[in-house]
């Protein structure tokens, strides 16, 4: 039983992250940054086809393998392929709110959610300087 309950414990953990996160993209009035590996955003699918069928900024920082963005879920995204940390998550929504941390369906799954000026900004900066390395890359290939 004690088995079990932990289980459960770990699946209702896992559930309130990819609801908050489903929440986020759905609230978008704007804009969202996204940086996931493929299994994350892949299920997310709905929502972010959704924003970018709405007209809404969708910039993607993920580690897509060979596919074509054309027949992807991602078309018309703007897209930076990068590494990810395995099971890492960072979602900005509309510069107003972040939500940061790992999703493995572990015991050890911890996110941050935050709407503190000061984090968001944190976080911008940070995906900001690593699309710009990624273009300084990309322009030395």
């Amino acid at each position: 039983i004690d088995n079990l309950l932990h289980l459960e414990n770990l699946v209702q953990i896992a559930k309130n992250i990819e609801n908050k996160i489903r929440f986020m993209l759905e609230s978008a009035r704007e804009r969202i940054y996204v940086m996931a590996d493929k299994r994350i955003l892949s299920c997310f699918q709905e929502e972010i086809r959704s924003l970018i069928e709405a007209g809404k900024k969708v910039v993607v920082l993920s580690d897509f393998g060979d596919f074509s963005l054309e027949d992807s879920f991602l078309a018309g995204a703007i897209f930076h392929k990068t590494e990810t940390g395995k099971n890492q998550v960072r979602l900005i929504v509309d510069s107003s709110f972040v939500l940061t941390g790992e999703i493995s369906g572990s015991e050890h799954d911890t996110c941050l959610y935050s709407g503190q000026q000061n984090l968001v900004n944190l976080m911008k900066e940070a995906l900001k300087n690593k699309i710009e390395l990624l273009g300084r890359e990309k322009e030395k290939i």
